[in-house]
């Protein structure tokens, strides 16, 4: 079992993507097992935690599951998700949020819809 916490905050050469230093991010994850693409029959599941104020930016990066941008910003959400290695390098995932808040709602917008991904990953 493995638990990550990572955060974000005012850090004097960081900005984000409106040019503010002050908007903070923080997400947590615990996983168990291990899904090693090597490894037929290997697995893991995650469940995470995000708080993203407002003008954080969270994306950045591929290898984030959420693939909405509205989704990585003034949001608190939950996510759960698991890997399952099907053959040699070959990778199977699903993924799926809930709870999805948005932390202030200037535009008195519904809350986010809940995002679902499956997806089959082959390394080569």
């Amino acid at each position: 079992m493995k638990l990550q916490c990572l955060r974000q905050s005012e850090e004097p050469d960081f900005k984000t993507l409106d040019n503010d230093d002050s908007a903070n991010w923080w997400a947590a994850q615990l996983t168990y097992g291990k899904a090693v693409k090597s490894q037929p029959g290997t697995w893991s599941a995650w469940v995470e935690y995000l708080n993203v104020e407002d003008g954080a930016y969270l994306g950045g990066s591929t290898n984030i599951w959420h693939f909405d941008s509205d989704a990585l910003n003034n949001i608190k959400t939950w996510g759960v998700g698991g890997s399952y290695v099907v053959a040699k390098n070959t990778l199977f995932n699903v993924y799926q949020s809930f709870g999805s808040k948005w932390k202030t709602n200037k535009t008195h917008a519904d809350d986010p819809e809940e995002q679902t991904i499956a997806e089959f990953v082959f390394s080569f």
